[in-house]
């Protein structure tokens, strides 16, 4: 049975009506770039995923203080603040009064005024006659140290003075052994490579005792060094007696004064600016009562940060900080940044914090040093002063994006 019999003849005549060519179906040009756009946008965020981080920071709070620390100025005995001759702000010099107390005439348990005074100063008294021996026990083990040091120095040098004493013996004699052999190795009796071992073996022994005497060297220049160092020791520790003695002449002088007028006077130590002034005139004072706050004029700002336990785990000397100072608004001024020194090893007692620093917890200190300022404060020095506050930001961990995003599958993995 042939085709045309099955089909009617209509149909085959209309399926003989066909276009010439074939068909093209034609991609509009917009769907190119979408599709390299959105390849392009896949790559990017696979490549911000395995090539982009994300540092865990913690915000700690903190504040300025030279790098002696803050010297506390405490009454020595009871009584009344009777005057201030000193408010915050000031620069005052050593010796200088801070502040008068008149002694306090209600005492206790019997004792009388003279009583109460001299065993109050008597307490000052010891604390400087324990600094004093203090001071002689420290630098009488560093005086053994360094005369430690200055013997073995000196055995070194002993025996690198017997090397190059061989060495020059051995050089000597490979040199005859040269000129020796100059002879046989003209008239042939000698190869040239045996010659040459011969002229190497003296060059060896030279290098090697140039080595030697360069070590020699150092080592003598060190022994000089240590030398002048121990020279030094004794008037570094007169200077350091001779200053305790001055206070305690002057505390003698201060006693004699308070027992005749009823009065004590409590005055700087040192060259300083009065920072926090903690009481006022007329307030009653107990023995020990912090009066005021002098922080040291001389030596570099330091920043002391105080960190919940949460936060210290990942701390490291070295580590970079982020500090804004509060008064200094960081977007308009910037950000100042510094580095970790240290981080103490035991907590801190949140009463025992400084004025201005508050914590719910035990926290822990944490120096740095103030490697950049604030980039609005350039060219104003004076800007920075001890006592200001801060925030600033610890890096705790930085770790690749995608290790977060697979944090608690890989967690799960090593448990498993």
């Amino acid at each position: 049975m042939s085709t045309k019999s099955l089909f009617r003849k209509e149909a085959i005549e209309h399926r003989g009506q066909r276009l010439l060519g074939e068909v093209l179906l034609q991609v509009p040009a917009g769907a190119r770039w979408v599709t390299a756009t959105v390849v392009l946008v896949f790559v990017l965020v696979v490549g911000f995923l395995f090539f982009g981080t994300y540092a865990r920071r913690e915000t700690v709070t903190g504040w300025l203080r030279p790098e002696g620390g803050v010297i506390r100025v405490e009454a020595q005995v009871d009584g009344v603040v009777e005057q201030l001759q000193a408010v915050e702000g000031d620069r005052i010099n050593r010796g200088a009064p801070i502040a008068t107390l008149r002694l306090d005439g209600e005492l206790e348990q019997g004792q009388s005024l003279s009583t109460r005074l001299i065993a109050g100063l008597n307490r000052e008294r010891q604390q400087l006659e324990q600094q004093r021996d203090a001071i002689r026990a420290r630098y009488q083990q560093r005086e053994a140290r360094l005369q430690e040091e200055i013997r073995s120095l000196e055995a070194e040098l002993i025996q690198y003075r017997r090397q190059i004493e061989n060495l020059d013996r051995r050089a000597a004699l490979a040199q005859r052994q040269v000129q020796d052999q100059a002879d046989l190795a003209r008239q042939g009796y000698l190869s040239r490579r045996d010659a040459d071992k011969l002229e190497d073996a003296v060059l060896s022994i030279t290098e090697s005792r140039e080595s030697v005497r360069q070590d020699m060297l150092a080592r003598d220049t060190t022994l000089r060094n240590t030398r002048h160092e121990l020279s030094s020791v004794g008037t570094e520790r007169d200077a350091a007696l001779a200053e305790v003695g001055e206070k305690l002449a002057a505390l003698t002088q201060r006693d004699a004064e308070a027992v005749r007028r009823g009065r004590v006077q409590l005055v700087a130590p040192i060259d300083a600016r009065v920072g926090n002034v903690r009481v006022e005139p007329g307030a009653s004072v107990r023995a020990g009562t912090l009066v005021a706050d002098l922080l040291p004029v001389q030596g570099p700002l330091r920043v002391e940060l105080f960190a919940p336990s949460r936060a210290i785990g990942f701390v490291k000397a070295g580590d970079e900080v982020r500090l804004r100072f509060d008064a200094f608004p960081y977007q308009k001024f910037g950000i100042g940044r510094g580095r970790v020194i240290s981080v103490s090893r035991s907590a801190v007692d949140p009463r025992e914090l400084p004025m201005g620093q508050q914590a719910s917890g035990p926290v822990y200190r944490v120096l740095v040093s103030l490697d950049e300022g604030a980039p609005g404060l350039e060219g104003r020095a004076d800007a920075l002063r001890a006592g200001m506050t801060l925030q600033a930001d610890l890096v705790l961990e930085e770790r690749r994006i995608v290790e977060y995003l697979f944090s608690p599958v890989l967690g799960l993995a090593k448990n498993g």
